[in-house]
């Protein structure tokens, strides 16, 4: 079992809930723990990327903490720690900025110091047989982007393996794009699997899509609620102006951050 995840709290016969890529969005956050707290789940699953882009790091890393049974390491969570290789100039300054805000730089600072821990001991991957959890892909759990680019010209090298690989159900976030790849590669968007997509005895990888930072043209947050061998996506309205001016207001977050989630871009 992994540093922070206890399996005896789950139990994949009963409801859960799947979020990911909450990028410190915090009004994001707020309003999906409670959407989530007032449907059938009672546990939730987090695919990492708790910062990055938003305005609420700490926050945000302090509700995933309370609320998430499981939370895994994201790339953006990742570059906190590490070298932002492969970052654009606008998401490598956002990593450098929340690790100034993040960083525990005096023994004293406990607060600090407990989201700091939680952040560095994140795991890569996490299993609730026959189900696999991962940020972003199973070949590479941090880093590796799963588009439907894969699929909708015939199936790439890239999902060919990972479909191979596969044994059942397997969640990712990552490119904030939610919907289905399906064993005969297709993609289904959510609206394709509004009566649920059922993994009972099937290969999938599920894109959970985004809480903090749609990028599928909604603005709204997304996230997964895993119920009776089906996956059911969720959308959920929040203050997305809210969101964009803290953005706007904070140094060393650009602005294209905060036109993005206005856009679900």
């Amino acid at each position: 079992m992994e540093a922070n995840a206890d399996t005896r709290k789950l139990d994949a016969t009963k409801p859960f809930a799947i979020i990911s890529d909450v990028h410190a969005n915090l009004e994001a956050l707020q309003a999906v723990i409670a959407h989530i707290r007032s449907g059938q789940a009672t546990k939730i699953i987090c695919l990492g990327d708790l910062v990055g882009y938003g305005a609420n790091p700490a926050e945000c890393v302090d509700m995933v903490m309370e609320n998430c049974e499981v939370c895994l390491l994201g790339n953006h969570d990742w570059a906190l720690v590490n070298p932002t290789v492969g970052f654009n100039p606008e998401a490598a300054e956002a990593a450098r900025t929340h690790r100034r805000w993040l960083a525990p730089w005096m023994p004293l600072m406990r607060a600090r110091k407990k989201r700091w821990n939680f952040l560095t001991s994140l795991a890569k991957s996490f299993e609730l047989p026959p189900l696999k959890f991962y940020h972003a892909s199973p070949r590479d759990p941090i880093m590796e982007y799963v588009l439907p680019d894969d699929v909708q010209l015939g199936p790439s090298p890239k999902i060919q393996e990972i479909m191979e690989g596969l044994e059942a159900g397997c969640f990712v976030g990552h490119t904030h794009i939610p919907g289905v790849f399906t064993s005969d590669y297709s993609f289904l968007v959510p609206d394709e699997v509004k009566d649920g997509y059922p993994i009972a005895g099937r290969k999938a990888l599920i894109n959970v899509g985004s809480v903090g930072q749609p990028r599928d043209g909604d603005p709204r947050a997304c996230y997964v609620l895993v119920a009776g061998e089906s996956v059911y996506y969720h959308r959920v309205e929040y203050d997305v102006r809210k969101a964009a001016e803290k953005i706007r207001a904070s140094a060393g977050l650009s602005v294209h951050f905060a036109e993005r989630l206005l856009k679900g871009r």
